[in-house]
Order: C-alpha cells, then structure tokens, then sequence
C-alpha cells in the first residue's frame, strides 16, 4: 500500500505463465541454492486472495530466512530471479518478493533497537537489501493470511500481527500519499500510470481503515466509488487505466482536479471518521 515506484509500460492482458508456475520454479531454485537456510516461503497478493489479472498483477512472496539476509546471499539470489525472468519475459518488471527472517519480524513489531536487515525486489527496483522496518508490516501481514509454498504454515514462520498495528500503519502510509504525489507531474503523459496507482491505492488503505478488510485495487475501486462519489470519474478511470491496458493516450479526468487532491481528501475523510470512533468511546 505504500507509494513504491510504479511500471508505466504493463498493459492489461498477455499470455502470461501461470503465476504458481512461476511461483514454483522461484520456489524449486531457492532452496536448491539456499539448502537449510531457507525456512519456507509464502504466497500472497491477488493470485492467492483472488482478483489476479493477467498480465497486471504481480507475484507476490514472502521468503523467510534462517539469518537476515547478507550482500553475499543477494549475489546467490540474484540470477535465479533473472534466470525465471529470463524463461518468462511477461513477468518482467512483476515480481514482488520480500526476504526476512522470523527475528526481524518479531523485534520490528516489539519496536526493538535490535537492527536486521531484510531485501526486497518489486517493479522498478533491482534485488536490494534495506533496513526491516514498520514500512514493511503490510506486506508481513498480508502474508500471514498466505499460502505455504515451501516449509511450514505462515502461522509457524511468523509471528501474529496485530490488527491495531497494522491499521496504525495504513494510516501512515494514506497519510504519506500527499507528500509522495508532490513529486508526480500530474500533467505528463509518462505519469497517468502513477496516477491510477495512487488513486487505487489510497482507495485501498482507506477501505481497510473504514472496513477492516484488506480488498484488492480493483474491489477497493469498486467500494470507493460508492463512498467517494465525488471521486467516481477518478476511481473509474484508474481502474480502467490500471487493469484495460492504459497509455499515454488514456489521461485522467479533466476536471481541475488533481490525484493529490483525492489523497487529500480521502486521507481527511478518514482521519475524521477516527476521530468520530474516538470521541464515541
């Protein structure tokens, strides 16, 4: 849910490997390299919790380690991911992977001054090691209602998160939103793709934060357009950009408005609708 860089060029649609094909030759390969010191992987994201879309969506693993991850295991890692790429073009640019181990999990939700690092690869970024920090608990969270593709469950290889937890950090993120968008030039062709990102993604985090439920881009849309229906020609074009294979030639709405705007306005709705929980108890 966090602003990450997008890939402007995906379009909808695409003869695509299945995405547990693709899942299973990343699975296969790792613990072929790694041995004992991979403890298991997880899948999660739209093609386990439905809504996947050809093309679009990306894979999304959680690989759970038994030591926090070193520039030496990144160089291991590396050309596997290249290899399954390079086997299956069409998932270029679509993989979301993030490698913990149980510890960082563990001491990030506990707020310790215990470091660890972790590594992550995601449209647009290389495989590259970063801190383990709350920016990531939604991506742990999310695979905790996953599917064990290698090793034991997800509720054995990671520790509970706890839902006040997560619904602090959505808030940070929706909250981040408006700075993020401060440096998108909403009238360049090259950005629309940004633009429907954010516009899903804000109606994301705040259908969790109204709902409790984690929907994906296209159900948040569908949910936000009933909310938000000052916002409908917006949420309805960011919807058709991201999943009917928008371009440079499909812009957002000329209304005067700005997707900055809809974050604003979104993250303000929200933000009263807490207070009104507040005040109430």
């Amino acid at each position: 849910m966090e602003p990450d860089r997008v890939d402007e060029t995906r379009a909808g649609g695409g003869a695509d490997a299945a995405p547990e094909d693709v899942a299973g030759a990343i699975v296969t390969a790792l613990a072929s390299e790694l041995g004992t010191s991979l403890l298991g992987v997880i899948g999660h994201g739209s093609w386990v919790h439905g809504d996947f879309a050809p093309g679009r969506s990306d894979l999304d693993l959680l690989v759970v380690l038994q030591h926090d991850p070193s520039p030496e295991l990144m160089r291991r890692i590396e050309p596997i991911l290249s290899t399954v790429v390079e086997a299956n073009p069409p998932w270029r640019d679509r993989l979301e992977l993030g490698f913990v181990t149980r510890e960082a999990v563990h001491d990030v939700l506990r707020e310790s001054s215990i470091p660890h690092q972790s590594a992550r690869i995601s449209p647009g970024e290389p495989l590259h090691l970063i801190p383990a920090t709350r920016h990531q608990i939604l991506d742990w969270e999310a695979a905790t209602r996953g599917v064990a593709l290698y090793g034991p469950s997800p509720a054995e290889l990671l520790p509970p998160i706890p839902a006040p937890i997560v619904r602090t950090v959505v808030q940070e993120h929706l909250s981040s939103w408006t700075t993020w968008l401060d440096g998108v030039e909403t009238g360049d062709p090259a950005a629309y793709g940004s633009q429907a990102y954010a516009v899903l993604t804000v109606s994301r985090a705040a259908a969790l934060l109204c709902t409790g439920e984690r929907l994906s881009k296209r159900q948040a849309a569908h949910w936000a357009t009933t909310r938000y229906p000052q916002w409908d020609r917006w949420i309805g074009w960011a919807e058709a950009w991201w999943y009917d294979g928008g371009s440079h030639n499909d812009p957002p709405p000329s209304d005067g408005r700005s997707v900055k705007q809809f974050a604003a306005d979104v993250s303000a709705s929200c933000e009263q609708a807490a207070q009104a929980v507040h005040r109430r108890r």
